[in-house]
């Protein structure tokens, strides 16, 4: 979290923990969700298992649900999710995106699957999508599993099955090839097998 240099993460009991610059670890406990009555997680007690999140430039968490498409705002200070939007593909359903970033310039998040760039307003749902252009027919049907945003607001993808890195500008859809590693199936965002909490 940018705003506040501290490191976030949902346990496996879908509790918030932070970690400080001390590497140590408070679990803060279950988010508390508290929406305006109508909204769309209104009667939902727990955040999902399934989901992708970023930060805000106020330090709010944007945690989606990818099972409901839900996008939540969290605000990590006092464990409480504030608000809830249903998220709305104009002509079909929005894909599962394993990682999501948060573009400053726009304020808009990003996510990407295959050679479709997905926009999406965090505060209306709307999500609209574009083609992108420049990766390999590789990567066009694959799984992007973590991105990143960047202060000029261009993105960093990461395509798990080929393991191509590539820098995107979402204003144009432009993709630059950056570099390969060795693929991964399992990554997703800042994922990790195993935390030990002290």
């Amino acid at each position: 979290n940018e705003a506040d240099g501290l490191l976030y993460g949902l346990t496996k009991n879908r509790e918030l923990a932070v970690i400080g610059s001390n590497c140590v670890a408070e679990v803060k406990g279950k988010p508390v969700i508290d929406v305006p009555s109508g909204a769309p997680c209104e009667n939902v007690n727990n955040f999902p298992n399934t989901f992708s999140a970023t930060f805000d430039e106020m330090g709010d968490a944007l945690v989606l649900d990818n099972s409901k498409d839900i996008l939540y705002t969290l605000n990590v200070n006092s464990n409480i999710a504030e608000n809830c939007v249903q998220l709305e593909l104009n002509g079909g359903n929005v894909p599962t995106l394993a990682d999501i970033a948060y573009d400053a310039e726009n304020d808009q998040l990003i996510g990407i699957r295959g050679d479709q760039l997905y926009e999406v307003n965090p505060i209306t749902g709307v999500v609209m999508s574009s083609m992108l252009s420049g990766i390999t027919s590789a990567d066009e049907g694959s799984s992007v599993g973590s991105i990143f945003g960047i202060d000029d607001g261009t993105i960093i993808a990461f395509y798990n099955a080929t393991g191509n890195y590539y820098e995107i500008d979402p204003e144009t859809g432009v993709a630059s090839f950056l570099a390969n590693t060795s693929s991964n199936s399992s990554n997703d965002g800042t994922s990790c097998s195993q935390v030990n909490i002290f």
